[in-house]
């Protein structure tokens, strides 16, 4: 099996890490935030890919969480992300209910 971060596989990760790719970090972990929170204006079918996917990567995470530090500590805050986007998402859905709009 293969590790991938976010889109890419890790070992391409540690390769432009190697070689000082900090541009791709900051970008990697907004792609993780993204993965995770979502955009704004996304359709219910972004969302729905977007959460499984999200979902997928958490429970690898989990797996992997065991024998490396740096999974449990990601997937600890993926965790953290996942539950604020469920609280953005009800929120939303609220606001909609006051307005007379149906909750999506």
């Amino acid at each position: 099996m293969c590790t991938y971060v976010v889109h890419r596989p890790g070992a391409e990760v540690v390769e432009l890490q190697a070689s000082g790719g900090e541009e791709s970090q900051s970008a990697d972990a907004e792609d993780f935030k993204e993965l995770f929170l979502g955009r704004p204006g996304e359709s219910a079918e972004e969302r729905a890919a977007r959460t499984s996917a999200a979902s997928d990567v958490l429970e690898e995470l989990q797996d992997q969480s065991d024998a490396d530090e740096f999974a449990l500590l990601n997937a600890r805050y993926a965790a953290k992300l996942s539950s604020v986007a469920a609280m953005r998402e009800r929120g939303h859905g609220q606001q909609d209910c006051r307005a007379g709009k149906a909750a999506p």
